[in-house]
């Protein structure tokens, strides 16, 4: 029996380097063609247009919000489909889906970058550098503890794929925590397929399901440009939906594609993209 996939559309965008993903969900939703198995269940958005630390609060009330949309979903045994805007919308995304089951879940970090700050260590204050450290248990409790006090994943069951811009601090923190980190050269090196097999079998050996956290700026910036903080010799598209073609889907809990800015040059072709990344984890 194919699952039925539901999208929520995260309409966050200010609490990084550039804003304008908030409006993600708009553009996203005007061009979506609805099918028997993938329809749009709802869009949340951020209240507030502070940035920076500033925006702390607004984020902890909408990530609530949107954990508890995506918590919803899978309890009726369907598939969240977050899309957006910022990766700050990760915190809300995954603390849903965790809190959905008492098993362990692993999680496909997919992202040129490892949101591994906390406010005491973040260079900027910008909330969308820190949401994969909040998910694993670090940080500021009020983000850290949505739904639930407990860490929403293990950090051997997360794996993150295709690193290329990040501070000491952050990468201390994952490698100390245990988290799997292939970087971007590593990827470019050995094969996109090969890694993405390669890290799916490591994280589905340990956990009942998983999900996939896809950043657009994982990709080239020639390919990918529409994104805030774009990051040059990146993975390319083709091979990427390819790999993300082959993972198991019997398997995925659910996804997100974070990073999209519609108010960016060259805009539509993100906009393609998030449509392709969605069809290769889900048809």
């Amino acid at each position: 029996m194919i699952r039925e996939v539901k999208i929520i559309g995260a309409g966050i965008g200010d609490t990084g380097r550039v804003s304008g993903g908030k409006e993600a969900p708009k553009i996203l939703k005007k061009n979506f063609c609805p099918s028997a198995q993938i329809s749009w269940e709802k869009t949340i958005y951020r209240k507030g247009e502070v940035q920076g630390k500033e925006a702390f609060n607004d984020v902890v009330e909408f990530s609530l919000e949107l954990a508890k949309a995506t918590q919803e979903i899978c309890k009726r045994r369907e598939i969240p489909l977050v899309l957006g805007g910022d990766h700050t919308c990760a915190i809300g995304t995954w603390s849903g889906i965790s809190s959905s089951t008492t098993q362990d879940i692993g999680l496909l970090w997919i992202d040129a970058h490892l949101d591994g700050h906390t406010l005491e260590t973040s260079h900027s204050g910008n909330i969308h550098g820190m949401p994969l450290a909040s998910l694993l248990g670090q940080g500021d409790r009020k983000i850290a503890e949505i739904l639930s006090s407990k860490a929403k994943l293990k950090p051997e069951n997360v794996v993150i794929i295709g690193a290329r811009d990040y501070e000491k601090e952050e990468f201390d923190l994952l490698k100390k925590l245990g988290v799997k980190i292939y970087e971007n050269k590593e990827v470019l090196e050995r094969g996109t397929i090969a890694v993405f097999k390669e890290a799916s079998s490591f994280i589905q050996e340990k956990t009942c399901a998983y999900g996939v956290s896809f950043d657009l700026d994982v990709l080239d910036p020639k390919e990918a440009p529409a994104v805030g903080t774009p990051v040059k010799n990146g993975l390319d598209l083709k091979e990427t939906l390819k790999a993300l073609s082959y993972l198991d889907k019997s398997l995925l809990l659910g996804a997100e594609i974070a990073e999209f800015n519609p108010s960016l040059p060259e805009s539509e072709k993100c906009e393609k993209i998030v449509w392709q990344v969605s069809k290769a984890l889900f048809e």
